[in-house]
């Protein structure tokens, strides 16, 4: 195995490892994390998701050392031919700390959270176990 296929492994531990590490998401008592990230023309929007139970209360942490590091994946996951992805949902589950990102590369919109989209959003981008 290269550097370079351990790169993105390395950086999706270390992002999971920043949103742990955030006082607004450790403080909080939660079962699942999503956080949704989504570039465009005006720079990155990051929307963080905490679960309990069946609710869900906004908890966006807030690091320059995670946003350098979605930077760095962003740069890390390009593929040839193709744009970069332009949104990703970042999830935890709490009991396995279990991380899985989802990328969207083609309809990165369907991430764009307004007040009428919230609550669609927050339920598509829930962790499962």
């Amino acid at each position: 195995m290269t550097d370079a296929t351990r790169l993105p492994d390395e950086l999706v531990h270390k992002i999971g490892g920043l949103i742990l590490a955030d006082e607004r998401v450790s403080a909080r008592s939660w079962d699942g994390y999503a956080l949704v990230v989504r570039y465009d023309q005006t720079g990155i929007q990051v929307s963080g998701f905490a679960y309990e139970q069946d609710q869900f209360r906004p908890v966006t942490p807030r690091s320059s050392a995670l946003h350098q590091s979605l930077q760095a994946l962003q740069v890390e996951m390009r593929q040839p031919g193709r744009d970069p992805w332009r949104a990703c949902i970042v999830r935890i589950v709490r009991a396995t700390k279990q991380i899985r990102i989802e990328f969207e590369y083609d309809h990165p919109e369907r991430w764009d959270i307004t007040p009428e989209t919230l609550d669609a959003i927050a339920a598509q981008a829930r962790p499962i176990a």
